[in-house]
């Protein structure tokens, strides 16, 4: 992806919530290459495809620029372990609604086979024959 930082376009650049120019934004790329400790959020707008002989590009303009320094978090355990045990809670019984929901797919669909083997109209049986397939196969 091709961005461009251009003088054309309106850009607000912040950094750490400090309004910043585009020098002090390129300064501040080039000091900061191989820190990986900042979120950087980005508004662009497609300024157009771009096709030479041997290439097809699309050039993207920035129109906002934010980037913040990640803080160190501190967690607290109990939160979160209480948080995980609801998130548990709540997989469980979605967990328990499936498997009675496959529970009772698997009657209807034995339900469904023992009339099959009873029919004796070709259509009727060709139609239920053709439920039976789609039930089984859309798992």
């Amino acid at each position: 992806m091709t961005l461009i930082l251009s003088d054309k376009i309106e850009t607000d650049i912040l950094i750490d919530d400090i309004e910043k120019d585009k020098y002090e934004f390129i300064n501040f790329i080039n000091s900061n290459k191989k820190n990986k400790n900042y979120v950087v959020n980005l508004e662009i707008i497609l300024l157009g495809i771009y096709i030479t002989n041997t290439t097809i590009i699309n050039k993207w303009g920035i129109r906002y620029i934010n980037i913040e320094t990640i803080k160190e978090i501190e967690w607290n355990k109990y939160e979160l372990e209480e948080e995980w045990k609801y998130d548990i809670i709540q997989f469980e019984e979605d967990t328990r609604e499936k498997i009675k929901k496959m529970e009772e797919m698997i009657i209807k669909t034995k339900s469904l086979y023992e009339e099959i083997i009873k029919e004796t109209d070709n259509k009727i049986w060709e139609n239920k024959l053709e439920k039976l397939k789609t039930i089984i196969l859309r798992k």
